[in-house]
């Protein structure tokens, strides 16, 4: 990441500079032609790269053959979660139900969505109890998602803790900082007591473009890196026996980052802080992200501390796949072996992907080239080839223990 953003401020200053040439009569030829030579520069890579592609869908003709089976059996017999968020799925779909056994609501249970109005400090549960109640009702294991997560201040501002601190003295918003994320984890927690017991406690605690480093947001600016250990430690006396989880992703398994994660959850385990597992997000979003094995091998780094581990934000976009000779059964295959991949450690219990279907992708919010297509069903809810991977995979792992 600090390699693109260099990049894109040479580009920068060369364009600035290009421009400013042209105003200058001696300069302007010049000027001109490195415009000129960057604007055809920028069109062949937008050819090349960016421009929108489609695959043909050759597995609509077994969609409807697809569409009848059902992956929750199998995930429910060999005790393995597999989730989704519901993307703006209804809950009772079928689709849904009968094909994941977890459910993580994207942003009803974050800080910014459950104050009243906007009005820090105050609550209103309205949507989030809904949400729960509905997919417990569907006997769906909810994954709390999340009680402190620094970047939703900061990068999403909702809310804007930082904002909101200025209305304070300054010596008045370390104190103020701490009794609002303090009361908010109590209040959650006691309010979805019994329901909700497996939680993000703290999300994305390292930060992506300053490897090896916790991340600087507004927790570590006010209540110091601390902040991690203490929500751990407040989370576990208001509820002993919830599954408190640090959720973080890492785009390579083998770099800083990586690394610097790694040491803040064993200097958490050497303190005794009460961290039960580890939840592994897995965004897969470009051709450089890192191999399977890689990622098999981070997971055991963490099992070996004694610590669960889920995939908990899976996604895989179609376009990773572009030199195959059919990009969707490509990602299908893929997700299949990242899946076993997982399953092996026994200390991994589940996978969640980030999505349900590919007519509600966040993905495409951002400037990936398309097509980002990354769920198990396709935009008209035809199950794709990712669905039957897994579906295979999920019926196998069952096979193979009944067998023994």
């Amino acid at each position: 990441m600090g390699i693109l953003k260099i990049i894109v401020t040479i580009i920068a200053i060369v364009v600035m500079g290009s421009i400013i040439m042209i105003f200058i009569k001696k300069l302007r030829k010049i000027g001109l032609m490195i415009l000129g030579s960057l604007i055809i520069i920028f069109a062949v890579i937008w050819l090349l790269f960016f421009r929108p592609k489609q695959y043909k869908k050759t597995y609509l003709k077994d969609a409807s053959e697809w569409k009848n089976l059902n992956i929750r059996q199998y995930a429910d017999s060999i005790g393995f979660y597999i989730g989704a968020i519901p993307g703006g799925t209804e809950i009772s779909d079928p689709l849904f139900c009968n094909n994941f056994n977890s459910l993580t609501p994207e942003s009803a249970l974050k800080m910014g969505p459950l104050f009243m109005n906007g009005s820090i400090g105050e609550y209103d549960f309205t949507h989030a109890d809904e949400l729960v109640d509905q997919a417990l009702a569907k006997n769906l294991r909810v994954r709390g998602h999340t009680l402190v997560w620094g970047k939703q201040s900061d990068m999403f501002k909702n809310p804007d803790l930082r904002k909101w601190l200025e209305t304070f003295p300054k010596e008045e918003r370390t104190r103020q900082l701490k009794e609002l994320t303090d009361k908010h984890i109590v209040t959650v927690l006691n309010h979805f007591r019994g329901r909700i017991k497996t939680w993000d406690c703290v999300n994305e605690p390292t930060s992506l473009y300053k490897t090896g480093e916790i991340e600087n947001n507004v927790y570590t600016e006010y209540l110091g890196k601390d902040y991690i250990a203490d929500a751990l430690k407040l989370a576990h006396s208001v509820d002993s026996s919830l599954k408190l989880f640090l959720n973080e992703q890492i785009f390579d398994y083998n770099n800083k980052q990586a690394d610097c994660f790694t040491e803040l959850v064993r200097n958490l385990k050497k303190n005794d802080v009460p961290v039960s597992g580890i939840g592994i997000q897995s965004h897969i979003l470009t051709k450089t992200d890192t191999a399977i094995i890689d990622l098999q091998n981070y997971i055991k780094i963490f099992t070996d501390m004694g610590l669960e581990v889920e995939i908990t934000e899976l996604d895989i976009r179609l376009r990773i796949f572009d030199a195959a000779k059919d990009p969707y059964d490509a990602q299908g295959r893929y997700y299949a072996r990242l899946i076993k991949a997982a399953m092996a450690n026994p200390m991994c219990k589940g996978v969640t992907f980030w999505g349900f279907c590919d007519d509600k992708c966040w993905i495409d919010n951002y400037p990936f080239p398309k097509p980002n297509e990354p769920y198990f069903f396709d935009s008209e809810m035809k199950p794709k080839p990712a669905f039957y991977e897994v579906y295979k995979t999920l019926k196998y792992s069952f096979e193979s223990r009944t067998r023994k």
